[in-house]
């Protein structure tokens, strides 16, 4: 039986191995939506060590079978909890990791709903359709150097 675990990052070894795995899934998974250089701005500024290390945010490292294969983090907005961030190396997608996350963070969060930000051209939107999330606003952040999130903002009620 698949076992997936979720560790919770609170050192400096795991916070560079989260930054590892952010520079290959981020590569990746935007490579048909964004420019290398605006991938290499937003790893930088987002996901390095020193963002990491001093954004706010409660970071989990995610072992499928004692492999590690990717992160989440989560945070308070309003009066959700905000998984900013879901990403899992290619190879380990489709294995029943989001529903694991997910379900995970219905059952811990003591919040009104469950809440990402997708970008318009994701794939992965499908997937958080798939499990209940509704697509609440359109958002386009600004994020500097002339670059842009352009994301839908999904919820989930609980």
């Amino acid at each position: 039986k698949t076992v997936v675990v979720f560790e919770s990052v609170v050192n400096d070894h795991q916070r560079g191995l989260v930054a590892s795995l952010a520079k290959e899934i981020w590569h990746d998974a935007y490579q048909d939506l964004l420019s290398v250089e605006q991938r290499e701005y937003m790893i930088e500024k987002l996901q390095s060590f020193e963002a990491i290390k001093h954004d706010g945010m409660d970071y989990f490292l995610i072992y499928f079978d004692e492999v590690v294969c990717g992160y989440y983090a989560i945070t308070t907005e309003d009066e959700c909890l905000l998984i900013s961030k879901i990403y899992i190396l290619n190879n380990f997608r489709g294995k029943g990791i989001l529903s694991k996350i997910i379900d995970k963070c219905k059952n811990e969060s003591t919040h009104q709903c469950l809440r990402l930000y997708v970008n318009k051209e994701n794939p992965a939107l499908k997937a958080y359709e798939a499990k209940g999330f509704e697509i609440v606003r359109s958002v386009v952040k600004d994020i500097g150097e002339g670059y842009v999130m352009d994301d839908y903002c999904m919820e989930f009620e609980l």
